[in-house]
């Protein structure tokens, strides 16, 4: 046993332990920050705007007022691709972390996603991906699914269990 938020006399909170308390509390998915990595196309390019996601405990973050940009191949004529947005998470043999957007194609005119690297960062996979949004081409156009919902905060629950609670005591009443 290890007590991880007390004071010990020098720095000892690891990242794993971090990411394990926010994986506790919240899951995976979507912040209520900022812009809540709003997606956009413009053109053949997919903009992802700022807030914070949490990925297996892992807090990854776009700066307020910033975006990230992924250039999407088009299809010619009528062909169509599935690609998959993934968040990837790499681990180094020194154990430097990192975490990327990356595109992955899918095959033409096959109509499924294409294969990614399924692994739980937990267990101590040194490479994850995990798919942020679907990302559908017809052609030149190109429309986006966001995959990654968006958490709730304490407080919006709390609201939603009050309002439940009026609910259910106004259908409890017998006239």
């Amino acid at each position: 046993m290890e007590l991880v938020t007390g004071y010990k006399g020098e720095e000892h909170v690891t990242a794993d332990q971090d990411a394990d308390l926010y994986r506790g509390i919240t899951g995976t998915g979507i912040l209520n920050v900022g812009n809540k990595m709003k997606l956009e196309i413009s053109g053949s390019t997919l903009y992802i705007y700022d807030g914070v996601c949490i990925v297996d405990g892992r807090e990854i973050y776009i700066p307020y007022g910033s975006k990230d940009s992924i250039s999407i191949p088009v299809e010619t004529g009528n062909n169509t691709r599935t690609d998959l947005l993934v968040i990837e998470y790499s681990k180094q043999s020194n154990g430097v972390e990192n975490a990327v957007f990356k595109l992955i194609q899918g095959t033409r005119n096959s109509g499924n996603d294409p294969p990614y690297t399924q692994a739980d960062i937990r267990s101590g996979a040194e490479l994850a991906q995990k798919p942020f949004c679907r990302v559908k081409i017809t052609g030149s156009q190109i429309t986006v699914e966001k995959l990654f919902e968006e958490l709730q905060t304490l407080e919006s629950l709390e609201e939603y269990f009050s309002s439940l609670k009026e609910s259910m005591k106004k259908c409890l009443i017998i006239d």
